[in-house]
């Protein structure tokens, strides 16, 4: 019988998550405790009017349990919620719970699922925008994942599988971080490799939604400057990608730079206030790790790496890293970057007759001027109050470049410091020679006062439109 076979059907399929949290679960849950409740009829002495009330009151207490336990479904989860929907039209959903469970596989095996907590949806909740975004917001899943199959009208033709991918930023993002966001996650979930039975298909689905999911919350906590939790993800994506060894090299060369970006995110910090020692080690040790990994990459990293070792005093060590990244094909700024960070470092080592020539080089460069001089100074002044004596020279020299008149007692003290070696009276001759001039980069009341206008401003409102900033928008991937 047509009804039986639908009992049938919907029996078996309870066993399946997505079916207790559908409509269907609730009538199942009501239906039960409904017929608890007559079986309790028989077994209790009720009158008439109790023996109907009975199973109504057990039928809704029933929904009302089902209900209540599906919100705190919901709402529960540690780490990023991650919420998974299936569309099946007229499809079996074996193969989804198949994908879904080889997905939770993937992410035990990368040792992040602590990190992330997957909630099922009901394919109605996803079924359109609105609904997506009114699930994200009343459960605070950071994504969305649903997977919709549609068989082909050929009967011995596999179905077509659609997967939607959808990131909840909690910080404002420009439009052009979104869109590359959405090609790169588009790119790395591209396989191309023959299968052999139909669980390998279903494998490389779950392959590459994992890959997906990896670059959005990745993304998620780029955005938010977590670069600490990003990088975790970035590692594990550039992982997956190559033992997949499918995707573009281009994009996993993207995803290489992001991984060391969030690397070296540290050790971006003003010229005159680095880290607390234990701090420092902890930042240059992260730095030094991008540099073994994407070093002959990216080896402007490089440069980075060599100004934390500037601070442990490691002028040797830091003076190879600046050799190696001149000895790399660099950008323009990079490799005036680069070029005075040599100066600098054969000054520190009071190799002063090389550090005469190598200033040299630093100004014929014409791209002096995409330097933080200001920056630069207090540098410098922070270098020589650290106790690197040499650092004087370039206190002289930078505040000479600004056209900023030198104060007495440093220049005293430089005086002082050039007499009592010969081979320092060389560095003199830097300044008496014709210098760059950067006096448009020199900070006056009035730039003080606009450069405290901006930090104002960023600190409450949105930089470009000076307008309160808005709740973040979600985003496809």
């Amino acid at each position: 019988m047509p009804f039986l076979g639908e009992v049938k059907a919907l029996t078996v399929g309870l066993r399946f998550r997505e079916n207790w949290i559908s409509a269907a679960g609730g009538w199942a849950v009501s239906g039960i405790f409904g017929l608890c409740g007559a079986a309790m009829d028989t077994a209790l002495p009720f009158n008439a009017l109790g023996k109907i009330l009975t199973p109504v009151i057990c039928f809704v207490l029933g929904g009302s349990v089902w209900w209540s336990t599906r919100y705190v479904y919901w709402k529960s989860g540690s780490g990023r919620k991650i919420g998974l929907s299936f569309d099946g039209y007229k499809t079996p959903e074996d193969d989804w719970v198949e994908v879904r469970t080889e997905l939770h596989h993937l992410f035990e095996n990368s040792a992040i699922n602590r990190r992330v907590t997957f909630r099922i949806f009901p394919s109605y909740m996803t079924a359109t925008e609105p609904r997506w975004a009114s699930a994200e917001r009343r459960y605070g899943l950071s994504n969305l994942f649903r997977m919709v199959t549609e068989p082909s009208m050929d009967k011995d033709k596999p179905p077509r599988i659609l997967i939607n991918l959808r990131a909840q930023f909690e910080a404002q993002v420009s439009m052009e971080f979104g869109q590359a966001v959405e090609a790169l996650t588009n790119s790395v979930m591209v396989y191309r490799r023959p299968v052999q039975t139909s669980k390998d298909i279903l494998r490389f689905q779950a392959a590459s939604v994992f890959g997906g999911l990896l670059m959005h919350l990745a993304a998620i906590e780029f955005a938010a400057h977590r670069f600490d939790d990003a990088e975790i993800f970035l590692q594990k994506l550039d992982d997956h990608l190559a033992l997949r060894g499918t995707s573009s090299s281009e994009s996993r060369m993207n995803v290489q730079w992001l991984h060391s970006l969030c690397l070296i995110s540290r050790s971006h910090f003003p010229g005159d206030s680095p880290p607390a020692a234990e701090d420092l080690l902890e930042v240059t040790q992260k730095c030094e790790i991008a540099v073994e990994k994407y070093g002959c990459v990216f080896p402007s990293i490089r440069n980075i790496f060599a100004r934390d070792l500037f601070y442990l005093c490691r002028f040797d060590d830091a003076l190879l890293q600046t050799d190696l990244a001149l000895a790399s094909n660099l950008s323009e700024l990079d490799l005036t970057n680069s070029k005075l960070n040599r100066a600098v470092l054969l000054l520190a080592l009071e190799r002063h007759a090389e550090a005469v020539v190598a200033f040299g080089f630093v100004f014929s460069d014409s791209y002096l001027a995409g330097f933080d001089w200001n920056d630069l100074i207090r540098f410098a002044d922070h270098a020589e109050e650290y106790g690197i004596a040499p650092a004087i020279f370039i206190r002289v020299l930078y505040r000479r470049i600004l056209r900023i008149d030198v104060p007495n007692q440093i220049a005293r003290r430089f005086a002082r410091w050039t007499e009592s070696g010969n081979d320092r009276k060389l560095l003199q001759n830097i300044l008496l020679a014709k210098i760059p001039d950067m006096s448009a980069q020199r900070l006056t009341p009035s730039n003080k006062s606009k450069t405290s206008s901006k930090v104002k401003v960023a600190s409450g409102t949105s930089p470009k439109t000076g307008h309160r900033k808005r709740k973040p928008r979600s985003r496809k991937g």
